[in-house]
């Protein structure tokens, strides 16, 4: 069940609920336990055969998902099927401690699995799609449905069952570190006055977090993080020049391909154009930028004119 040129009518009037697949019954059933009554599903709100349509909402996703309430994340879920809910045994969400005496003294320490966050949710089957990287940064509360458990995420808080106080600085991911640019944005849509190193920094992790990412049409590619480019212009100002930034041009052209083993080589650029060559994004392949370059005197080259043909 989508949203097509030819069911647009039908679905204007009624939607049976049990022709949808899984994870949107959930997600509904999800959305009516908040008294919520509005639920946007992509596949059900783009015309999926509209060209036109698809270009116009794909250009204001920023909005769609920043003025969101929360952000349903089916974090473990392969496929529209997965489903939000699982069986699981709520006993073994305690943390574990361990008392421990010696010299007299009586010391209580939290035993905690530094990897649970990452296979919960960063390396999760949904989290390794190109798309989200900007729908999970950009919405201002995300709540994660795990395999084993629920994990929520907002600009003040990291936590999950184990931890409903807050996770462990030791489960952090680099996610958190994008919350201040998104806050800057929330308040005024003036340019903020940050360091030029930090600004180079957060863009950087947002590439490597994204090309590492996998991409269904490799055409939406600087689609697919345009929503982010928009919130870091709007909070920094800039020229946004094909995946780089004009007054920072100069360091953010030295990137490379990772290669994580040594018999692995980089993969082709893409099939289509899709960015000049300069930038990161005409390859297919993960991408590690070295780019916080700020001092003048890190840099021996400039540039006079930059363009970029459609």
């Amino acid at each position: 069940m989508k949203l097509i040129t030819a069911t647009l009518d039908a679905l204007q009037k009624d939607m049976p609920i049990n022709s949808l697949p899984r994870t949107f019954q959930d997600a509904i059933m999800a959305v009516r336990e908040f008294n919520i009554r509005y639920i946007w599903i992509d596949s059900l709100c783009i015309i999926q055969d509209s060209d036109e349509d698809w270009k116009f909402e794909a250009a204001q996703m920023d909005v769609v998902y920043r003025n969101a309430i929360y952000n349903i994340a089916a974090t473990k879920g392969t496929d529209s099927e997965s489903g939000l809910f699982t069986e699981r045994k709520p006993f073994s969400l305690h943390p574990i401690h361990v008392d421990l005496e010696w010299s007299g003294s009586k010391e209580r320490y939290v035993v905690i699995d530094n990897s649970f966050r990452a296979m919960e949710v960063f390396e999760a089957p949904l989290n390794k799609r190109c798309w989200v990287l900007q729908e999970r940064v950009l919405s201002p509360r995300v709540l994660h449905y795990g395999s084993r458990q629920l994990f929520w995420e907002c600009r003040q808080l990291r936590a999950c069952e184990s931890y409903p106080s807050g996770l462990p600085s030791e489960l952090r991911e680099p996610y958190s570190r994008l919350d201040d640019v998104m806050s800057q944005t929330d308040d005024s849509a003036r340019p903020h006055s940050v360091p030029l190193e930090k600004q180079s920094n957060q863009w950087c992790m947002v590439i490597q977090m994204y090309s590492s990412a996998a991409l269904t049409r490799e055409s939406d590619k600087l689609v697919a993080i345009s929503g982010l480019a928009r919130v870091f212009q709007q909070a920094y100002g800039g020229e946004y020049i094909a995946g780089l930034w004009r007054h920072q041009l100069p360091a953010q052209l030295v990137w490379a391909c990772e290669i994580k083993h040594a018999s692995l080589r980089p993969r082709k650029r893409t099939a289509n154009y899709v960015a000049p060559s300069w930038s990161w994004a005409s390859v297919n392949a993960e991408v590690r930028g070295h780019w916080p370059l700020s001092r003048e005197e890190d840099l021996v080259a400039s540039f006079s004119h930059v363009e970029v043909e459609r």
